[in-house]
């Protein structure tokens, strides 16, 4: 009996191994993935960089932008600036004949003459309106671009303007013009209501 039950043990084992050829076991290392070779030793860890190195390379990228930025911001021509500024301190001037209405009644400064120290406007005057209107010319008010009054005298206009009236040539002389004067004002109301203002603004002198 003891033969029999050895022979049997010993016949188990042979077919069982024959039976398990070629199963292997599966590869079940945490540290190898699918592409390297399961010959290869394990990985232990990774590589770090130095904290320095890090700090490094962060500030040459940042100080490189900023550079960029730097070298591509455009910079305002000095000429511009001259330019604008120039703009802003000439005087601004109406081109003539300019011509001013109120109330109907409507003043025109066709041009200027200029002979040493006086200044001549040439002008017109007339009423569109229904109403007649007065006026007292030694009450026009002419004042310089340096806030200065000047004396003046009209010729040629009438004191009364008559309803529908035509169209009167005259002049306005102004007189003791100072140096550097480059336009003048010009204001000029009926007698006595002075419901009526004509009023020029920059009119050039010619020098």
């Amino acid at each position: 009996m003891a033969i029999i039950g050895v022979l049997s043990g010993a016949g188990g084992y042979i077919f069982g191994r024959e039976s398990l050829k070629g199963v292997t076991q599966p590869l079940l290392n945490p540290f190898l993935n699918s592409s390297q070779d399961p010959d290869q030793a394990p990985r232990q860890g990774s590589d770090f960089l130095n904290e320095g190195e890090i700090i490094a390379r962060i500030r040459a990228q940042t100080s490189g932008v900023e550079q960029q930025n730097t070298d591509s911001t455009p910079s305002k021509s000095p000429s511009s600036n001259n330019s604008s500024e120039a703009k802003s301190t000439e005087p601004t001037t109406v081109t003539l004949p300019t011509t001013v209405e109120d109330q109907g009644i409507r003043l025109e400064i066709r041009s200027v003459t200029q002979n040493q120290s006086d200044l001549t406007l040439n002008v017109a005057l007339q009423n569109t309106s229904e109403n007649p209107t007065q006026f007292l010319y030694s009450f026009i008010d002419v004042v310089d671009d340096q806030g200065r009054d000047l004396p003046t005298e009209t010729l040629g206009l009438p004191a009364e303007l008559a309803p529908k009236s035509d169209v009167y040539i005259g002049t306005i002389k102004v007189e003791a013009l100072g140096s550097g004067v480059k336009s003048l004002s010009l204001t000029l109301a009926d007698y006595p209501q002075q419901s009526v203002k004509l009023e020029v603004a920059d009119i050039p002198v010619k020098e």
